[in-house]
C-alpha cells in the first residue's frame, strides 16, 4: 500500500516531465524559425552591403537584427527555464516518491528496516530510469 502511494507520485512526476518535454520541442521549433529569420536578415545584409552602406540604412538593418536576437534570447530563455524545470523534477523525484513511501510506511503502523529502505531506493531508480 506504501508503495502504491510513492508509485502514484512517481506516475505523476513523470506525466509533468513529459509535458515539459513536448513544451520544450515546441520552443525549440520557435527559437529555429527566429534563428533561421535572423540568419537570413543578416545574409541579407552582408550579400548587399554595399547597397545597405550607400543608401545608410545601417541602422535600420541593425536595429532589425538586434529586435529578431531579442526575441530570440527570450525563447531561449524561456526554454532553458522549461529545461530546468524539468531536470529539476528528475533529480527530486527518487528522494521525494522514498520520503512519501516510507512516512505512508510509517503512518500505516509498520517499522522501517535498512533492507526495505535500499530495496524502495533501488526499485524506484530502476523505475524511474525505464
Amino acid at each position: 500500500p506504501a508503495f502504491a502511494a510513492g508509485y502514484v507520485l512517481l506516475f505523476l512526476f513523470i506525466i509533468a516531465q513529459f509535458y515539459l518535454g513536448t513544451q520544450f520541442v515546441h520552443f525549440r521549433s520557435r527559437i529555429a524559425k527566429i534563428t533561421d529569420e535572423r540568419v537570413t536578415m543578416i545574409s541579407q545584409a552582408v550579400a548587399g552591403i554595399r547597397v545597405v552602406k550607400m543608401m545608410g540604412w545601417e541602422l535600420a538593418f541593425v536595429d532589425k537584427i538586434k529586435k529578431i536576437r531579442q526575441r530570440e534570447t527570450s525563447e531561449i530563455q524561456d526554454g532553458a527555464k522549461l529545461k530546468a524545470w524539468n531536470e529539476a523534477i528528475f533529480f527530486a523525484t527518487n528522494l521525494t516518491v522514498s520520503a512519501v513511501i516510507f512516512f505512508a510506511h510509517i503512518y500505516m503502523g509498520y517499522h522501517l528496516t535498512p533492507r526495505q529502505v535500499f530495496t524502495t531506493f533501488t526499485l524506484i531508480n530502476i523505475v524511474q530510469l525505464t
